[in-house]
């Protein structure tokens, strides 16, 4: 199942378009003002990603075989990295970065 474009919405904006990877304050959206922000868009590399804490593959990262497959696309399961962060997290099956660590960061980050 799809990540919907309402819980899509929610992600971005509380996460206001910024990484939430402690520190990373890396901007996700394209500034066409900012050249750099356009060559990597018009290159179509992303500059945001909504990844998932409790991945829905069973070979993923962190997945978690009791997890309601109809929460995996939810919001409580997304979080807004940049690529690099994205990666790093789920880098070795997620070893490093667990559930609580990510949910804990969303909450930190959403709540500045």
């Amino acid at each position: 199942m799809p990540i919907n474009s309402s819980t899509r919405k929610v992600l971005w904006a509380r996460s206001g378009g910024i990484c939430a990877f402690s520190d990373c304050l890396q901007e996700l959206t394209v500034d066409l003002k900012d050249e750099e922000s356009k060559t990597l868009s018009a290159a179509g590399v992303p500059l945001g990603e909504e990844a998932h804490i409790i991945s829905g593959a069973p070979s993923g990262p962190r997945h978690d075989s009791d997890y309601p497959e109809v929460r995996v696309d939810s919001y409580e399961n997304l979080i807004l990295l940049c690529p690099t962060h994205h990666r790093l997290i789920d880098k070795a099956g997620g070893a490093g970065f667990s559930v609580e660590t990510l949910r804990r960061m969303k909450v930190l980050h959403e709540a500045e």
